[in-house]
């Protein structure tokens, strides 16, 4: 099948169509193509041509998924030593009492929980997030907005 949309496709067939005129011309016994031979090899290019397109979509796919993972393990490496500070931050914006604000704490805590895990001991997180949960069960937001980022159980 031709794609008419497809403006080199079609180049690459009128370029055959004209050689092959051309040695059909200068040669007497030069055997002619038939239409079906080249929808054939347009249909072989056109595979050929979707295959590579489609290997290279795969790849950015790929690096795009990639980057992401590679980003966010460059920023742990760089908050690695810093725990102690970072729980103290966690802490001011839910001091405020003020619901939007609990997203910085948030952010924060998953940070701190992926710091845990990249260092392979989430007990000691799990033991202040305890602590932070029976400080603040009464601030039912926050405690939502731990539960839907899967940093509290239950």
């Amino acid at each position: 099948m031709i794609a008419d949309d497809d403006p080199t496709l079609v180049v690459e067939l009128r370029r055959q169509a004209l050689e092959s005129a051309y040695v059909a011309n200068s040669r007497s016994d030069a055997r002619r193509r038939a239409a079906t031979e080249l929808r054939e090899q347009a249909g072989a290019l056109g595979d050929t041509r979707r295959a590579k397109q489609a290997k290279e979509r795969e790849r950015k796919e790929a690096r795009r998924e990639r980057e992401p993972a590679e980003k966010r393990r460059t920023r742990l490496e760089l908050l690695q030593g810093r725990e102690a500070k970072l729980w103290s931050l966690v802490h001011q914006p839910i001091g405020t009492r003020q619901p939007n604000r609990y997203d910085q704490a948030v952010s924060l805590l998953q940070d701190l929980h992926d710091l845990a895990e990249l260092q392979g001991d989430v007990g000691p997180f799990r033991r202040k997030m305890s602590a932070l949960h029976e400080a603040h069960q009464r601030k039912t937001t926050l405690l939502e907005r731990l539960r839907d980022a899967k940093l509290l159980r239950g």
